[in-house]
């Protein structure tokens, strides 16, 4: 009997992962496509499957960011940095984002944070730099 439960919940597993990966692909390629609203979609069900799939969030901000939707842009990046501190691309979203906020404490210590773990974006760096640098000696 045990070992038909074991069998059967690793089953669920396995089927909600790949239902989590499926949504996940489709939500990408309606965000590819520019259909974001199917996206949004695809993504809340890549969600529900899976609710630390981190990349599902970062695809949502991303479309709330096009819709101009700086609260739930905000939200959901915000939750894929808390869900994976090193993500990247949430990293680099959040610095601009923080920028854009005049938020100079924050931004230095993002940018010290991906500094640490940058792979992809090493070339951002000193752009944000010299972008908080700019804001410092605008509020001076």
């Amino acid at each position: 009997m045990k070992k038909i439960v074991f069998v059967l919940f690793f089953s669920l597993m396995a089927s909600a992962a790949f239902a989590s990966n499926k949504h996940f692909e489709d939500g990408k390629k309606f965000f590819n496509s520019k259909k974001y609203d199917k996206s949004k979609l695809s993504l809340y069900q890549s969600i529900i499957f899976n609710p630390h799939d981190v990349n599902a969030y970062i695809y949502l901000a991303k479309i709330f960011h096009y819709e101009e939707n700086e609260i739930e842009y905000e939200k959901y990046l915000n939750i894929a940095l808390d869900l994976d501190p090193t993500n990247e691309e949430a990293l680099v979203m959040q610095i601009d984002l923080r920028i854009k906020q005049s938020d100079i404490n924050q931004s230095n210590e993002l940018i010290e944070k991906l500094k640490l773990v940058c792979q992809k974006h090493c070339s951002k760096l000193a752009n944000f730099k010299s972008r908080v640098s700019d804001l410092s000696l605008e509020k001076n």
